[in-house]
């Protein structure tokens, strides 16, 4: 497993299962949740962060564009997270604040809004190319 995120309405836990491609949802109990879709397109999900507000998930897919999905692993089409490389992605997060999207790569962090779209951000996220594979938003 690489990601882990929880969904505080639906009270389910999302888990990127890196090596088969798969995306697991449990219950807060760890049993296993069935959902109406099968999340298509999910390739070496390297992280996944939920945003609350729109009731999505964002998959961190490692050589592959971010992916969306509803709850029940509907892909949510989206022409954005296309054409900015950040390299292998490693880790995703997601800012209720602000709602954008930060992905982090082997080439760095880069931040989107929730359409996909890159974000000039006014610091280069230095040294971050060097980082954990993880990343969270603290809210101010």
């Amino acid at each position: 497993m690489r990601g882990l995120t929880f969904d505080p309405g639906n009270r389910r836990i999302y888990a990127a299962i890196c090596c088969i491609g798969f995306i697991a949802v449990y219950d807060e109990e760890g049993n296993p949740v069935a959902t109406s879709g099968s999340f298509p397109n999910v390739r070496y999900p390297e992280g996944i962060a939920f945003d609350p507000l729109n009731n999505q998930l964002y998959v961190a897919n490692a050589g592959d564009p971010v992916t969306v999905y509803d709850e029940e692993g509907n892909q949510i089409p989206n022409n954005g997270f296309r054409g900015y490389y950040v390299g292998e992605k490693l880790a995703i997060a997601f800012d209720v604040s602000t709602r954008r999207i930060f992905v982090l790569g082997d080439a760095g962090v880069a931040a989107f809004d929730e359409a996909g779209n890159h974000i000039t951000t006014s610091g280069p996220f230095a040294n971050t190319e060097f980082a954990p594979a993880s990343l969270v938003p603290v809210p101010r």
